[in-house]
């Protein structure tokens, strides 16, 4: 049995799910929510192609994303003393 041309699927939606690369059979919404950057990727890559509705949820998601990881990076915690004489001065004897 044959699909007739004009039924055939365009661009993937999120109940559809990925036939290859590493992510081979998880769906778009599952790959939407937790790795925005590789579905980006692959539709920038024309690997993939995907609603423009969907493109651009992907888009924000990933932006985010990044935002996020930039934001988490400049928060890391960084001791410096500017005085030696300073740094034992906290420390009761």
């Amino acid at each position: 049995m044959s699909i007739k041309f004009t039924k055939v699927k365009k661009c993937l939606e999120l109940d559809d799910k990925l036939t290859f690369g590493a992510h081979s059979g998880k769906s778009i919404s599952y790959m939407l929510e937790f790795e925005p950057e590789y579905l980006l990727w692959a539709s920038k890559n024309n690997a993939v192609a995907l609603s423009k509705e969907l493109d651009k949820r992907c888009f924000d998601k990933a932006l985010r994303a990044k935002a996020e990881k930039e934001v988490a990076k400049s928060k890391e915690v960084y001791y410096a003393h500017s005085d030696q004489d300073d740094y034992w001065e906290d420390v009761p004897f």
